[in-house]
């Protein structure tokens, strides 16, 4: 499971009593571009520089009506009426960056406004104006806030939407195994009362063999029998033709005897 935006999430909302606590805007000289400073107005937010930027130039944009462009590292937008701020025309340019190397969850933000040609208006001269903007600065933490946390849920229903569709295949698959394992059951107890009727079928043909071999033996034994029996009666045949054989040589030698006597 993906916890980093659940964790994002979580920092969020620890970090979400300072995020809320009204920051203070100051008016300073600043660096400027080209090694050149200005007067502007700082403030520092809770929030990832790429967030703060985004919600600060959206504003900006809206309100003027025009679209931002890039200038040497600050977002400018030139020659732009922000009625918020005063209804005249001025140069507007937002610097925004992380507060340090180590720390990723403070943005410091520089705004600039200028009559034209880098001439950078100051308090001393349009206090009314740098009121308002160090007003609107320190506004915008809320609105900072809302925009990481919408992205920090926008982040976790994707999470979960994944983890959803993870379990959702995984319901799948139980409903498939289980089906699987009733068929393998059922087949299980199909084979087992096969089994159990072909051992039976075994055992009859078993029975049915052993009845053919009984019976073979006895007609081998009955015929045994009838060879002696035919062998006994040829042996009294011949012997009765030897015993007729006999009589009759016998009559022959005793007819001569009667005819000298007479």
């Amino acid at each position: 499971m993906n916890r980093t935006p659940l964790l994002l999430l979580m920092c969020i909302l620890l970090l979400s009593l300072e995020c809320l606590t009204a920051q203070t805007a100051s008016e300073g000289i600043y660096p400027f571009v080209k090694r050149s400073s200005g007067n502007g107005v700082s403030i520092t937010y809770t929030g990832q520089p790429d967030n703060v930027k985004y919600v600060l130039e959206t504003w900006m944009t809206e309100a003027s009506g025009e679209r931002s462009f890039n200038r040497n590292g600050f977002r400018a937008l030139e020659a732009v009426r922000i009625q918020e701020f005063s209804p005249a025309t001025y140069d507007y340019y937002l610097k925004v960056e992380k507060l340090s190397r180590q720390d990723k969850e403070h943005t410091e933000v520089v705004l600039f406004v200028s009559a034209g040609n880098d001439n950078f208006l100051s308090s001393n001269t349009h206090p009314e104006m740098i009121r308002q903007m160090s007003l609107w600065l320190e506004s915008m933490q809320r609105a900072v806030t809302m925009y990481e946390l919408e992205l920090a849920i926008e982040a976790q229903q994707k999470v979960i939407e994944k983890e959803q569709r993870l379990y959702d295949r995984l319901q799948q698959d139980s409903v498939r195994l289980q089906t699987d394992l009733t068929e393998t059951l059922e087949d299980i107890e199909k084979n087992k009362a096969t089994n159990t009727t072909q051992r039976q079928t075994i055992a009859s043909e078993k029975l049915q063999l052993q009845a053919f071999r009984e019976e073979l033996a006895t007609v081998r034994e009955g015929t045994g029998r009838e060879e002696t029996t035919t062998r006994s009666d040829d042996s009294s045949e011949a012997a009765a033709s030897q015993d007729a054989g006999t009589q009759q040589a016998e009559q022959i030698q005793e007819e001569p005897s009667s005819g000298g006597d007479g």
